[in-house]
């Protein structure tokens, strides 16, 4: 994955949990905390296929 140094900063993570598949493998996602940031009352997630 890649990341921009522009991103917020994470406070935490969670584990990697397989979610799916996708052409080229395992659709994974992670809820993650984002440092002073409130984007969602739902949380936030990253994704990696």
């Amino acid at each position: 994955m890649r990341q921009h140094g522009n991103h917020p900063r994470l406070c935490a993570q969670g584990e990697w949990q397989d979610c799916g598949s996708c052409e080229t493998g395992t659709l994974r996602e992670q809820s993650i905390t984002l440092e002073g940031r409130v984007i969602s009352p739902h949380g936030v997630a990253r994704v990696e296929c």
